[in-house]
């Protein structure tokens, strides 16, 4: 696991129920599948407002907590910005 992905494994708030019912290795592979997504924002592939969008519909996809998620993918595109 990168840096960058053990960042957004980290904001992914792991240790929470809901979110830790999805199991590590999904979540691991989520966070890999999400610093794609933040490398593009970064070199300007994305826009920041696309980063976030993205980010939301991998969430989603990812079965992540729909309440949570777009709180987390503002968190991730903050910082990635």
């Amino acid at each position: 696991m990168t840096e960058l992905e053990s960042a957004i494994f980290d904001l992914l708030d792991p240790f929470e129920p809901e979110v830790a019912a999805l199991g590590e290795r999904r979540l691991r592979s989520l966070a890999s599948v999400l610093a794609g997504t933040a490398r593009d924002a970064v070199t300007g592939v994305l826009k920041p407002e696309e980063c976030d969008v993205a980010m939301r519909r991998i969430l989603h996809l990812a079965g992540y907590p729909r309440h949570r998620a777009k709180q987390a993918a503002r968190v991730m595109t903050e910082h990635v910005a």
